[in-house]
């Protein structure tokens, strides 16, 4: 008996590991996709098809990257919203200028951009830097953080709704057709969350809700 649970503690443990990695990545490539129709929005949106499968690849290097890299063991990587914030404010600003070409420019400047964090946050591992953001005052950290929450909270709306959020906009959020499309995402937001944060929740159930609500967007919700 005891030969029997030697033999299948190896087994369990890769299938535990193979359920665990399903999950993550499954999380990390609407993470990915969610990531890039927050950036390819409005004015950018005609971008969005050609990027979507440039941010999951991405991801998916980031994955290979770190995983062969780190010393931690396990470890995770994935795209991060926050810095989707001020690309967001670079694309719009493309926008606002009249660029002939505003997608192409935008995707040089996000290529530099990536090139020149990449850089940097290399120089501050290499040469053990992190100390230094000791010196950075708890005001400026407040303000960046509570300020992206708000951007990312608009941009949220606003690629639900497909339009910029205005004071115009938020006086009709209420209507019939406008709350048909915020409403499921908000829920979906707060059901994600009640299960990213609850320990007795695996991570499957969490990556599971989020085909599923794919699955029923498309059933219920988009026809309308």
């Amino acid at each position: 008996m005891s030969e029997q649970s030697a033999a299948s503690a190896p087994r369990s443990s890769l299938l535990v590991e193979l359920v665990a990695a399903l999950a993550f990545v499954v999380t990390a490539v609407a993470a990915g996709v969610s990531t890039a129709a927050f950036v390819f929005t409005g004015s950018l949106s005609e971008g969005l098809p050609r990027t979507v499968g440039a941010f999951v690849l991405a991801e998916a290097v980031l994955f290979v990257y770190v995983g062969w890299r780190s010393q931690f063991v396990p470890v995770t990587a994935y795209l991060q919203e926050t810095p989707a914030v001020v690309i967001v404010a670079v694309g719009s600003a493309l926008i606002t200028r009249d660029s002939p070409q505003p997608i192409a420019d935008f995707l040089i400047v996000m290529a530099l951009t990536t090139l020149t964090t990449g850089v940097v946050m290399w120089a501050v591992g290499r040469f053990a830097l992190g100390n230094m953001v000791r010196y950075v005052p708890s005001t400026v950290v407040s303000a960046f953080v509570g300020g992206s929450g708000w951007l990312i909270t608009k941009g949220s709306f606003e690629v639900m709704l497909d339009q910029r959020l205005s004071w115009t906009v938020v006086d009709n959020l209420f209507d019939g057709g406008v709350l048909l499309k915020w409403l499921p995402g908000l829920l979906l937001g707060v059901v994600i969350l009640l299960l990213s944060i609850s320990d007795r929740v695996a991570p499957l159930i969490t990556s599971a809700t989020v085909v599923a609500s794919v699955g029923l967007f498309y059933a219920a919700v988009a026809p309308w």
